[in-house]
């Protein structure tokens, strides 16, 4: 993730990787700083962006092998359907709120992301994307 300085330039900022298992979910949620870019870990095609019931802002991602990533949480969208995404390219930037579908991942508090991979098999361990892996 980064954030802007003083002066208009980008930052890097990581999360303060809290992060919580979704119940019914292989996703996962991380506790976010409010105003950050949240940026794609691969190359992708967006096949979703746009709001979803209590999640806020949120990117579906097709990436390698059939795979997509879920981005749910964010306040602002950089993309939108049917567009391509460079790996690093900006996904949006985190919400100023907790989006409130992700309320009770940590109870109150600061804003967060909920990260999830899926496969034609169901569910797939976010990490390995998370860490900008393709």
């Amino acid at each position: 993730m980064t954030q802007l300085d003083k002066a208009g330039k980008r930052q890097a900022h990581p999360p303060e990787f809290a992060s919580a298992r979704i119940r019914g979910t292989s996703g996962m949620a991380l506790l976010v700083p409010a105003g950050c870019g949240v940026e794609s870990p691969a190359d992708a095609k967006v096949l979703f962006a746009g709001s979803f019931k209590g999640y806020r802002g949120v990117v579906i991602l097709e990436l390698a092998g059939k795979r997509r990533l879920i981005v749910a949480g964010l306040g602002t969208l950089s993309v939108s359907h049917g567009g391509r995404i460079a790996r690093g390219g900006e996904l949006g930037t985190t919400s100023d709120e907790r989006a409130p579908a992700l309320a009770g991942a940590f109870g109150a508090g600061a804003p967060l992301l909920f990260f999830d991979v899926r496969n034609h098999e169901g569910g797939a361990e976010p990490v390995f994307w998370l860490a900008g892996t393709s």
